[in-house]
């Protein structure tokens, strides 16, 4: 497969810190959100300056995908019990950091009166498909 071409960053990213980083690979880093909604929410970023999930290499996406994984196991000997994982990509979704970064949110029983329908949540009554009053 061929690599993408690298685009030309607009800005530093905040996130090549890497005393910052809490954990590596060959291609990603991870490092905790400095806004967390949720004690240990985490942010997986590639260590090449992409933007969209359409820029990484197979490798590089399998580094990042690693990453999440392995935080995800030591968030959860930390009682996480479970997780939100997303991407936020471009403005129309709220991407605000030019740089291409996973979140990974912990978390636990009790967070949010109800989290039914996780990420569905973005838009407000949304949420809770379950409830709309079709036949499943």
């Amino acid at each position: 497969m061929e690599k993408p071409q690298e685009p030309k960053p607009t800005a530093i990213s905040p996130f090549h810190d890497p005393t910052r980083w809490e954990d590596e690979n060959e291609h990603a880093f991870a490092v905790r959100d400095a806004y967390p909604l949720s004690t240990g929410h985490t942010l997986i970023v590639p260590k090449r300056a992409v933007t969209s999930t359409d820029q990484l290499s197979q490798n590089e996406l399998l580094g990042c995908f690693e990453l999440i994984e392995s935080t995800k196991r030591q968030l959860t000997g930390h009682g996480a019990e479970g997780f939100n994982v997303g991407v936020n990509q471009g403005q129309a979704a709220g991407q605000t950091i030019d740089q291409l970064h996973f979140h990974v949110i912990p978390r636990r029983r009790g967070d949010v009166p109800d989290p039914v329908g996780g990420i569905r949540n973005i838009f407000p009554g949304k949420g809770n498909y379950m409830n709309d009053g079709r036949e499943r």
